[in-house]
């Protein structure tokens, strides 16, 4: 797929001028993940086998620009409802997955992404998907007109709500927020923590509860895990495991509100560790033993 991204030019004869090798822009229907099957983690398997090591940062910046403009071309959804929003809104997700700058310099989009496809993609009847209509049947075929990889459309970034001077978002609850007993891996850790911080609910009350899980993950878990070990030590871990996802993926939400560069950097890399130490842990913990 990708050595198609190059056109050579060859000389008319071996005695020629030496061979001539021109880039172009790759088309969205060469670079479409939109209908592979499975989750978020096949989503990102297969935008990372488009978007490979071996590749020019150029070269990413150009399946970035091509993915980016399809997502507001290709799929629109603000005009569907329904079934059919849900499909198209599926593809979208996938699409955002292969976003190659996302990939190569924003790992916490992409976590977010993946937890996206996972979340809405399950159910979605594939035979409304825009495209040829198969899921994993291939790249869809764009559409007449082609979207320019050179100046894609930028969607609205939610602007973080500011409380008014002085005052103080209401203190939460952590058993209103706690998601240590979702059942589930890694994934569905990041579902529950997403389902809990939205970023509707505006930077100040997602702050609240950030510092409700870091609260939690000091006073509860770890105090539970002192002195624990075998069966109800893991049981605990895994829960704090899960809490870490919340406290660092809402953290997450909040600094991309406030467009805080090294805050999402930070708990980029963090999302996703918090969530391999989910998988690694709670399979086959003994539920009863949680706190």
């Amino acid at each position: 797929m990708i050595a198609s991204f190059f056109v050579t030019l060859l000389a008319a004869s071996a005695l020629a001028a030496p061979t001539t090798i021109v880039r172009r822009a790759p088309s969205f229907a060469e670079i479409d993940i939109s209908q592979t099957p499975g989750n978020g983690d096949a989503a990102l398997a297969a935008a990372k086998s488009v978007c490979s090591d071996n590749l020019s940062a150029k070269e990413l910046k150009d399946l970035g620009a091509t993915a980016e403009a399809a997502e507001n071309t290709v799929f629109a959804v603000e005009s569907l409802s329904g079934a059919k929003k849900a499909a198209v809104q599926c593809q979208r997700d996938r699409n955002k997955d292969n976003k190659a700058d996302q990939i190569a310099l924003n790992q916490k989009q992409v976590a977010k992404n993946t937890g996206d496809v996972t979340n809405r993609c399950a159910n979605v009847d594939t035979s409304l998907f825009v495209g040829s209509g198969k899921a994993g049947g291939g790249a869809a075929k764009p559409p007449a007109d082609k979207p320019k990889a050179d100046k894609p459309a930028k969607e609205d970034k939610p602007k973080a709500d500011k409380p008014a001077k002085g005052d103080k978002p209401a203190a939460v609850g952590f058993a209103s927020i706690d998601i240590s007993k979702t059942s589930g891996g890694g994934d569905a850790a990041l579902a529950a923590a997403n389902a809990k911080c939205p970023s509707s609910l505006g930077a100040a009350a997602i702050k609240a509860i950030a510092r409700a899980a870091e609260t939690a993950e000091k006073q509860v878990f770890n105090a539970a895990i002192a002195g624990k070990s075998g069966a109800a030590k893991d049981a605990i871990q895994c829960q704090k495991n899960r809490n870490k996802v919340l406290k660092n993926q809402c953290s997450l939400v909040v600094a991309q509100l406030e467009n805080d560069a090294a805050q999402i950097a930070e708990n980029g890399k963090q999302v996703p560790k918090n969530m391999a130490a989910v998988d690694d842990v709670c399979p086959g913990v003994d539920t009863s033993l949680f706190v």
